[in-house]
């Protein structure tokens, strides 16, 4: 991707010299961890910096390919990608948090309570793609106190793509205690929402068996299908109703 953009972009390519430069060192590293000396360190951070800063230059369709570059810089960006979290810009803020979505963020690491506090403060910001993918990475990094701010999030949002990702954050979190409310939002008006509602209950398996029988928003006709269709198309066989 990055190489097909740097030939016709002058923004991208003005960042060929250090990305291709930190590219060759980390291939050593899966993770990077370790692997580039302290004064090194500190110009992989400049240069992310620097393609972080492309956000605010590029137009909306082009920025993939710039999260995609942070992405492979992986444990790199995380300091980085905390701090861009507070700019104004909504467009950096956005492309950030998707980038840390696809970036796993260990408990251990010195950024994760900031990074986790940055995310569940933009729960609640305007744009709704990143509130929805906010959701999302706090739901990977098992941010379990926010589980509530997410329920809230799958019932009162008024943007389909916001309550669609509360549902799927909610799947990834496997916390019990949100499978009524997937239930009740089973019967969402959208089908995206109604879907990904299902989906996230087909990972809980033989736990909502029950439940799904107990009382609904929606008719339990819906709900059992919903559930079975979702449950053979992620490929969980042992969920029969």
């Amino acid at each position: 991707y990055f190489r097909s953009y740097t030939v016709c972009d002058p923004c991208l390519y003005s960042c060929i010299p250090p990305f291709y430069h930190l590219s060759v060192i980390l291939k050593g590293s899966p993770k990077g961890e370790g692997f580039l000396p302290k004064d090194e360190t500190l110009k992989a951070v400049e240069s992310i910096e620097n393609i972080i800063g492309l956000f605010k230059r590029l137009p909306y369709e082009r920025c993939a390919v710039v999260a995609d570059i942070l992405i492979d810089f992986d444990q790199y960006s995380l300091m980085p990608l905390c701090k861009a979290l507070g700019t104004e810009d909504s467009n950096t803020k956005f492309w950030c948090v998707r980038a840390l979505s696809e970036i796993d963020i260990a408990p251990d690491n010195p950024f994760f309570a900031e990074i986790k506090g940055r995310l569940s403060a933009l729960l609640g910001d305007e744009n709704y793609e990143t509130r929805g993918y906010s959701a999302i990475c706090l739901a990977k990094m098992q941010a379990k106190e926010m589980t509530g701010a997410i329920v809230s999030l799958l019932k009162n949002d008024k943007e389909t793509f916001v309550r669609s990702h509360a549902a799927i954050a909610l799947g990834i979190m496997q916390d019990n205690s949100v499978i009524k409310d997937l239930i009740d939002c089973i019967g969402d008006k959208n089908w995206d929402v109604s879907h990904s509602c299902a989906r996230a209950l087909a990972q809980f398996g033989q736990q909502i068996e029950n439940m799904l029988r107990g009382n609904l928003t929606c008719s339990l006709d819906t709900a059992l299908k919903r559930c079975k269709e979702v449950a053979e198309e992620v490929g969980i066989n042992d969920f029969s109703l």
